[in-house]
């Protein structure tokens, strides 16, 4: 199970890459509708490059895994909520994402 879900973060971080793509202008990404400024890029490589390393802490079992993930997250929502029409399904799975965070914190 661990494996599946180091790979549901790690997909999503990817996914997170087409917004970087899109702004940096790396190459056409049609399914992204709205426009995406260059510094909005950045925020979208950042959070693919949070989410990608969370992905890594949870497939090796590293402890550190929820710190990445926690601002990744939080930062993949605040983008997804900017491009909704395009990246909505995002959010189902940063919530998938915050279910094990907020079992860590009880």
């Amino acid at each position: 199970m661990r494996f599946v879900f180091a790979g549901l973060v790690g997909l999503h971080g990817l996914l997170h890459l087409l917004g970087a793509t899109k702004a940096f202008g790396w190459a056409s990404v049609p399914q992204l509708r709205s426009a995406i400024s260059p510094g909005v890029g950045g925020l979208w490589l950042v959070a693919a490059v949070l989410l990608a390393g969370a992905a890594i802490g949870v497939a090796s079992s590293a402890r550190w895994w929820w710190w990445m993930a926690v601002p990744g997250a939080v930062l993949s929502q605040v983008l997804i909520t900017q491009a909704w029409g395009d990246a909505k399904v995002g959010t189902l799975v940063n919530l998938l994402i915050a279910v094990p965070l907020l079992f860590m914190t009880l």
